[in-house]
C-alpha cells in the first residue's frame, strides 16, 4: 500500500511539473496528495470490511460442521445445524429420510471430507442424549452403484462423502429418490433396478423390493419389508 502511494505521488508530481505553471503547481500537488491519502484510507476501510466478512464466513462454516438433512419425497424440506441436537422419535414420522452430515478431519487413513449417517428413531441421537456417539465407518466399499430408471442409467458417485457407515441403509426408495434428485435433478421412476459391484467384483442386480444394509465389515441385502433391528 505504501509503495503504491509513493508511485502515485511521484507520477502526480511529474504530471503537475509538466502541465501546470509554477504558481499553480503547489495547489494541484496538495490536491493530489489529499486524493491519494483519501484513496489509502478507503483501501484500509475495505481491508477491514473484508477481514470482518472473512471471519464471519469462517465462523459460519464452523457452525455448519454438522448438518441434519430432513428429506421427504426426495426433497430436502428442512436443514438443522449444530452439534447439540436431540431428535425425539416422533420427529422421524415427518420425513422419509434423515441424514446426519458431519465434517471429518482428513488424514492418511481417511480421504473423505464428510461422514453421512442415516438416522431413524432407533439411532443414538434419538435417545434424548446430545452427546450420543455416532456409528463408526465400515470397511465395506462398493466399486460401482448404477441405477436404471425410466430407461436411463445413473452412476452413484459419493465423491468426498462417506456413506459406508455401520448401520446405514443404502439404495432403498427413499435414498434413491433423494440422491437422483439432489445430484441429477431427476425423479426416480418405478419400476427401477440398481446394480452394485462390490470389492470382490461381484455384480448384484436388485429392484425396488430390496435395499443394502451396511455392517461393520460386510453388507447384507434385505427386502423392503425388513429393517435393521432397533
Amino acid at each position: 500500500m505504501i509503495a503504491l502511494w509513493l508511485i502515485g505521488f511521484y507520477l502526480t508530481k511529474k504530471i503537475c511539473d509538466y502541465t501546470f505553471p509554477a504558481e499553480m503547481n503547489h495547489f494541484y500537488l496538495k490536491t493530489s496528495i489529499f486524493g491519494l491519502r483519501s484513496f489509502s484510507s478507503f483501501c484500509l476501510v475495505c481491508d477491514k470490511v473484508y477481514n470482518s466478512c472473512r471471519n464471519f464466513i469462517m465462523v459460519h462454516e464452523k457452525e455448519e460442521d454438522t448438518m441434519i438433512l430432513c428429506i421427504s419425497n426426495g426433497k430436502v424440506l428442512n436443514t438443522l445445524t449444530g452439534t447439540d441436537v436431540q431428535l425425539l422419535p416422533v420427529f422421524f414420522e415427518k420425513y422419509d429420510l434423515v441424514l446426519y452430515k458431519e465434517r471429518v478431519q482428513l488424514n492418511d487413513n481417511c480421504n473423505y471430507k464428510y461422514q453421512i449417517t442415516r438416522l431413524d428413531k432407533g439411532s443414538s441421537l434419538a435417545n434424548g442424549s446430545s452427546s450420543a456417539k455416532l456409528p463408526a465407518p465400515s470397511t465395506v466399499h462398493f466399486m460401482d452403484i448404477t441405477v436404471n430408471t425410466n430407461g436411463q442409467k445413473y452412476t452413484l458417485d459419493f465423491g468426498n462423502s462417506n456413506f459406508y457407515i455401520e448401520g446405514n441403509i443404502l439404495c432403498d426408495k427413499a435414498f434413491l429418490q433423494w440422491y437422483l434428485n439432489a445430484f441429477f435433478k431427476i425423479d426416480l421412476v418405478e419400476p427401477y433396478t440398481y446394480t452394485i459391484m462390490d470389492a470382490d467384483i461381484n455384480f448384484i442386480t436388485l429392484d425396488a423390493n430390496s435395499h443394502i444394509v451396511i455392517q461393520k465389515d460386510a453388507y447384507t441385502v434385505a427386502s423392503a419389508n425388513t429393517r435393521p433391528i432397533e
